[in-house]
């Protein structure tokens, strides 16, 4: 094989397999499937999902404490916060892409969560 052809080759081989380095999985873009409130499964989670923007509460019995809040991609990308969110079934699946794999269902937005809410460049 000559040179010119095995470097070639070796460009389409690179060219390849570059091709699906982001790849989503397959996944469609999620467009209002996430929208509403979700209660997570055992975790004291609850998340609000409003266009494209998502807050975090964690939920006790008497409160509702703000924990982030960020944009969230047409791929359920949250990027600021690390986390992705994907539809499986009627259940909501919060990840990170590591360790951490929680589900939620959907549920009303708790009352105590209902005040109003911070403005999202509040330093608290």
């Amino acid at each position: 094989m000559s040179r010119g052809l095995k470097l070639l080759s070796l460009a389409l081989l690179v060219t390849l397999a570059a091709c699906g380095k982001d790849d989503d999985g397959g996944r469609p873009p999620l467009g209002g499937a996430l929208e509403g409130s979700w209660v997570t499964v055992g975790y004291g989670y609850t998340v609000r999902f409003e266009g494209d923007e998502v807050d975090l509460y964690e939920l006790t019995a008497v409160s509702c404490l703000p924990l982030a809040d960020g944009d969230v991609e047409e791929d359920g990308t949250a990027p600021d916060l690390a986390l992705r969110f994907t539809r499986e079934g009627e259940a909501l699946v919060i990840e990170n892409g590591q360790t951490f794999h929680v589900t939620a269902q959907r549920a009303p937005l708790p009352e105590v969560c209902t005040g109003t809410k911070p403005p999202k460049k509040d330093p608290r």
